[in-house]
């Protein structure tokens, strides 16, 4: 019996965008960087570098990649060997300050992941060449957001006053995010995408 599935080039990049995936949402961990150089490491002759390259490199991700491989090798001991992405000043820095707050598996930190939407705007925005909202917009987004956090807003559009009153007790009364923590977070991982050129610097 045959089974298809990915080639391990194809593989390593699910790899890598399942990463930039938790990466845009609030963090990675370490248990992302240990899976990523392992699975490099032990397919690595089966690995066509110059084509994970290239489509990294068309999903502007390869600074990040590029990091990532390098946090492997330095901190994990765990040497991909990928020459492209070796040859990219990618600071390593400060993608390993981010997951050393983010933990093992990524942050669970609900104000991390609240931020979330100004990172996603962030890259939103310079995929459709449109200038970024402000931070706080992008913290407070619209009706469709509502709608799906709030059920009852969706089922009655009338009652979107309500949701946005009810969103705005909830940080007051603690029992969701804290807004100001929230908007430095964002500020802070807007840096890092700038850092890894996934957005351009002002």
């Amino acid at each position: 019996m045959s089974l298809l599935t990915l080639s391990p080039t194809d593989h390593l990049l699910y790899l890598l965008c399942h990463a930039y995936k938790h990466f845009l949402h609030s963090g990675i961990g370490m248990r992302h960087v240990a899976d990523i150089g392992l699975f490099a490491l032990r397919y690595h002759d089966r690995i066509n570098g110059q084509r994970l390259y290239r489509l990294c490199e068309e999903k502007k991700i390869q600074y990040f990649c590029a990091a990532l491989f390098r946090i492997a090798e330095e901190e994990l001991g765990i040497s991909a060997g990928l020459s492209p992405f070796e040859a990219l000043e990618a600071d390593p820095g400060p993608m390993m300050a981010d997951i050393l707050t983010d933990g093992l598996y990524g942050a669970d930190d609900p104000d991390r992941i609240h931020s979330s939407n100004i990172t996603l705007e962030a890259v939103a925005a310079g995929k459709q060449g449109r200038a970024r909202r402000g931070i706080r917009k992008s913290l407070f987004p619209g009706k469709a957001y509502l709608q799906k956090r709030f059920p009852y807003a969706a089922k009655h559009p009338w009652l979107l006053p309500a949701a946005w009153a009810h969103r705005v007790w909830l940080y007051l009364a603690g029992g969701e995010t804290n807004a100001s923590r929230s908007l430095q977070i964002g500020r802070e991982r807007i840096e890092l995408l700038k850092e890894y050129r996934i957005i351009p610097r002002d």
